[in-house]
């Protein structure tokens, strides 16, 4: 991955991360929620398109978010969905952020927490590698540069926490 790249997601996160910590904070729970990286090198945000239902399901959000970010793939380079998931196996919730990039890298990263009295605390994040959805059939996915860090169980180890 690009030295260039590698900021552009970097940025990603430094945008999403800390807004998913705030609102578990003040509300104890977020919404899934999507930005970018524009080619431009500015960040861009994803709006899901307003629902009908009162409380849709966090799976259709995310969808929604990435349907979003797939028809404004030609104005972006790096794309991030983020959701609160519970990890089955693990029995904790987590930040779920899946990034992409349009040279190829493609990453999941989770953040577990729990929630008490003093707020949420925040355990260690770990990294894998991620599917790519807005450029999927775009460029090819680099098998190494991950190394040997953490993997997720695979995609039935973690859901979208329904509201």
């Amino acid at each position: 991955m690009s030295e260039a790249a590698q900021e552009d997601l970097e940025n990603l996160l430094n945008i999403a991360l800390p807004f998913a910590h705030q609102c578990l904070g003040k509300y104890g729970e977020f919404l899934p929620f999507a930005a970018g990286i524009g080619t431009d090198g500015q960040p861009v945000y994803i709006m899901a398109e307003p629902r009908q239902e009162e409380n849709p399901e966090s799976t259709e959000i995310i969808a929604d978010c990435y349907h979003g970010l797939t028809e404004r793939r030609d104005e972006l380079r790096a794309s991030i969905v983020v959701s609160d998931v519970t990890l089955r196996y693990q029995g904790t919730d987590a930040v779920h952020l899946a990034t992409e990039h349009v040279e190829g890298a493609s990453l999941s990263i989770m953040q577990p927490y729990t929630l008490g009295d003093a707020g949420p605390q925040f355990g260690e994040m770990s990294v894998s590698m991620g599917e790519r959805i807005v450029w999927r059939g775009v460029g090819a996915q680099p098998d190494a540069w991950l190394g040997g860090t953490g993997r997720v169980q695979g995609r039935d180890a973690l859901r979208a926490r329904r509201r």
